[in-house]
């Protein structure tokens, strides 16, 4: 029973402190100078793209392969972790351009007038393209296994947290 209550104890600390990394660019939005009140779609927005980017900064961390960070819990927890938490990131980046369009669509439209606009604000739409990968069954880190020969037939091993 002590064993359960400190692997509990210590997987606490860690979803804690992957909280507080996640959250850490809000905290330091509210400790700046305070700016002009705007709609609360638009602030919700703003801080759901922080979070996304924060969270997508932490996907380095999870698969670094530190030994730290992977022997209390064993590579396929930790990148099963990261696959479901990416997941949730790229919802949380999604929604941010969502949000900005239906507080003020014109605003966000003329971002893509191609001709008289400059490129940077596209940058941002044009970064989630290549994350369609992601979202596809057959993606090349899944389809990516060893082949072996089991009975004269070729298959490929598979691994769920890939």
């Amino acid at each position: 029973m002590a064993g359960f209550s400190k692997s509990w104890v210590r997987g606490a600390l860690w979803m804690g402190l992957y909280l507080a990394l996640t959250l850490a660019p809000l905290l330091i939005v509210l400790a700046g100078a305070t700016q002009p009140r705007r709609e609360f779609a638009r602030e919700l927005s703003v801080a759901l793209g922080f979070i996304g980017l924060a969270m997508m900064g932490l996907q380095f961390v999870l698969t670094a392969r530190f030994k730290w960070l992977k022997s209390p819990y064993g590579s396929d927890v930790v990148y099963s972790f990261h696959r479901q938490i990416s997941l949730i990131a790229f919802a949380f980046i999604l929604a941010h351009p969502v949000l900005l369009a239906l507080v003020d669509w014109p605003a966000v439209r003329i971002r893509f007038d191609f001709i008289n606009h400059p490129t940077y604000p596209r940058f941002g739409f044009f970064a989630l393209l290549p994350s369609r990968s992601s979202f596809s069954r057959r993606s090349s880190a899944r389809a990516s296994g060893s082949v072996t020969t089991a009975g004269g037939a070729r298959t490929r091993s598979w691994a769920p947290w890939r």
